[in-house]
């Protein structure tokens, strides 16, 4: 008879439990919990506790990629457009940056912002402040590069919007 490792125990213990709907049902009380707690307190809550709750949401394993992939097409299509009818670099991305609905990527963006007023690439600015996904912005450094931004804005739209249909496929599976 060996001593288990308390990972291990700990493992066993929450697998037994999970086959009892007990189990099943405090947890759906604890995440109601916690949801009511972050709606009630939300409005109270300074601007960089929100930040940091966003950037938080933005790691989680699965739904974070999500959420990334879904801010990333809304705001590059939305982006596309403004390119496309005439509005100057700097005013569209400070248009665009609410359409995230989450504080660290608006404020990333602002410092993308920030970067390209100072004289850097709109690529090396998202880059940089790593607003968008390395993927997205190394196509965008191809557009801005071969002069054809609007038509790779739309490319990548299309890309992000496939991505989140196929992760909400699989999350449904």
């Amino acid at each position: 008879q060996i001593d288990l490792p308390w990972p291990t125990r700990v493992l066993v213990a929450v697998s037994a439990g999970a086959r009892s709907p007990w189990f099943w049902i405090a947890l759906t009380l604890l995440a109601l919990a916690i949801w009511r707690g972050v709606k009630t307190l939300g409005p109270r809550l300074s601007d960089s506790w929100l930040r940091r709750l966003d950037h938080i949401k933005l790691r989680l394993p699965i739904l974070g990629r999500l959420t990334q992939n879904i801010a990333t097409a809304r705001v590059l299509q939305a982006f596309e457009i403004m390119i496309e009818s005439g509005h100057t670099l700097m005013l569209s991305l400070k248009q665009v940056s609410p359409l995230f609905n989450n504080r660290e990527l608006s404020a990333r963006l602002d410092r993308a912002c920030q970067l390209i007023y100072a004289g850097s690439s709109l690529a090396q600015a998202l880059e940089e402040s790593a607003t968008f996904p390395r993927v997205a912005t190394q196509l965008l450094a191809v557009g801005e590069e071969s002069s054809s931004l609007s038509k790779t804005l739309q490319r990548i739209t299309k890309i992000y919007e496939e991505e989140v249909d196929h992760c909400v496929y699989r999350i449904g599976m």
